[in-house]
């Protein structure tokens, strides 16, 4: 049987029922799809890897919380998959401003509370 013929629900059961063959089965079915998304909005291989294995972990946790609650999976991998995606871009964001903010204003790094609530200000807030 082709792994796109296995039904998501029967998939869920085996999961919840402790089969750890059943989560490699969903991320064979879905990683492709996933894969893409990831890497139209990080562009970068490595990172897009690291966030898909993210977005099965966190998939695995919302199992146990909701159970056979989850009716569409690949729309529920779709969202997990978008939302760690634009958490990864925010935090890459910050961490170009505060590095560009450095380079910017060396005597900034002398006091670092100076330089958190400047930050604040200016990219929290906003």
């Amino acid at each position: 049987m082709n792994i796109i013929e296995i039904d998501d629900s029967k998939i869920i059961q085996e999961i919840i029922a402790g089969n750890h063959n059943a989560l490699s089965v969903l991320y064979e079915k879905y990683k492709y799809m996933l894969y893409s998304q990831i890497y139209h909005l990080v562009h970068n291989e490595d990172d897009s890897l690291d966030i898909l294995q993210d977005c099965f972990v966190k998939f695995i946790s919302s199992i146990n919380k909701k159970g056979e609650l989850i009716k569409n999976i690949p729309g529920f991998l779709r969202r997990i998959a978008i939302n760690q995606s634009l958490d990864y871009l925010r935090s890459q964001k910050r961490r170009e401003v505060l590095q560009n903010l450095l380079i910017q204003f060396p005597n900034f790094s002398h006091s670092k509370s100076l330089m958190i609530k400047w930050f604040r200000k200016n990219y929290i807030m906003n």
